[in-house]
């Protein structure tokens, strides 16, 4: 398995998990926010080349280095907004 295969796996099976948590209270935005801009940090820094090691083709199209890093931006201030959110409600 290629470390394609493996970043990829692994960002849809957390990201999939991220998706369960919200709907699980304040807890589990912060969890689901956490884990959101830990992703979107990690990729859209390029932390250690983990935007480069993306896959080229993604559902059907070609993706380049810089338009993975700007969706994972994307991510990254969904889940910023998402441990905001929740940290507020738990504090209520």
């Amino acid at each position: 398995m290629s470390r394609q295969t493996k970043l990829l796996g692994a960002w849809l099976i957390t990201g999939g998990l991220a998706l369960l948590f919200i709907g699980m209270g304040p807890a589990g935005e912060v969890i689901s926010g956490l884990i959101l801009t830990s992703w979107g940090a990690g990729i859209g820094l390029n932390y250690r080349g983990a935007a480069d090691a993306m896959p080229g083709r993604f559902m059907w199209t070609k993706w380049s280095t810089a338009r993975y890093r700007f969706t994972f931006a994307f991510f990254g201030l969904v889940g910023v907004l998402l441990l905001v959110a929740g940290l507020y409600r738990l504090r209520r």
